[in-house]
């Protein structure tokens, strides 16, 4: 397991602040005591590989604040992964939950697959 920095109080509100304290990934609302910080970069997986190329991910730039399902189920993914486990959330479900297929031929769920953009992408292009 790699190491993890501490982050300080100080530090943790700044990324809270970073996107309005919404989750950077799915942008639901989110306070000091319920964020997560998570690294964009994975430090599980790419710690030496970015020590070796110089780029400190324990900084406020590459700290993003989430909530606990997006932290959780991104874990240690790049975005890019992330993104694609996202995407094929209606496809597993319909495989693999007899609920969820019954609520869709019902039609009280209706399945909606469409490309994931984060909360973080949509307020940066806002931005520009």
């Amino acid at each position: 397991m790699a190491n993890r920095k501490h982050i300080n109080k100080t530090d943790r509100i700044k990324v809270l602040e970073k996107y309005n304290s919404h989750c950077a990934y799915c942008g639901c609302d989110i306070t000091l005591s319920t964020m997560q910080v998570d690294h964009l970069l994975s430090i599980e997986r790419f710690q030496k590989s970015y020590q070796k190329k110089g780029v400190d991910i324990d900084t406020i730039l590459y700290y993003m604040p989430a909530c606990k399902s997006c932290n959780h189920y991104k874990s240690d993914s790049t975005l890019d992964d992330f993104r694609k486990r996202l995407e094929k959330q209606v496809d597993v479900l319909m495989r693999d939950n007899a609920t969820f297929r019954i609520a869709v031929r019902y039609g009280s769920v209706i399945p909606n697959p469409k490309p994931i953009i984060f909360y973080f992408e949509k307020i940066e292009r806002n931005i520009k």
